[in-house]
């Protein structure tokens, strides 16, 4: 009977502390997401292109340099893929980024870029994430695309 009462004990004890272990890490989750609305004021404006995949988008772009413009009447993203102008629809639940595939104009390019690999980061399930006054895509893991607010 003895032991019955401490393996009892012992049980309780430890599902106690599995459902509080629980609860914490719930309620880190439900912290870190990001108000859709909040997100939208943000992201207001007219966005240049800082750097893809890691590199400088100076040294990516030898012309124009692309430019991002959020739509949320609509649902649409535009802007200058580097030689191209694009456009796009695009869901936006909290911070997460679902975007259509990309259409653009289909004009040559003199000057050398990243054009494709552009439309393609920006056709990709992406999380948006704020630093400062940067606006980066994350794709598993990694920052792909970033951004900044062009000031007029």
């Amino acid at each position: 009977m003895k032991n019955l009462i401490k393996i009892s004990v012992t049980s309780l004890f430890l599902l106690f502390l599995g459902t509080t272990f629980q609860s914490c890490n719930t309620t880190k989750n439900v912290a870190e997401k990001v108000d859709s609305k909040e997100l939208q004021i943000k992201l207001r404006g007219t966005w240049y292109l800082t750097s893809i995949d890691g590199t400088l988008a100076t040294d990516s772009f030898k012309g124009e340099i692309p430019t991002l413009n959020f739509d949320f009447d609509k649902n649409r993203i535009n802007g200058n893929a580097g030689c191209n102008i694009y456009n796009g629809s695009f869901e936006l639940i909290e911070n997460m980024y679902n975007p259509s595939p990309m259409v653009s104009t289909f004009m040559a390019c003199p000057e050398y870029n990243q054009e494709p690999r552009f439309l393609e980061l920006m056709g990709i399930r992406s999380t948006l994430v704020f630093t400062n006054t940067t606006l980066q895509f994350v794709q598993d893991g990694k920052v792909v695309l970033e951004f900044a607010p062009l000031t007029k």
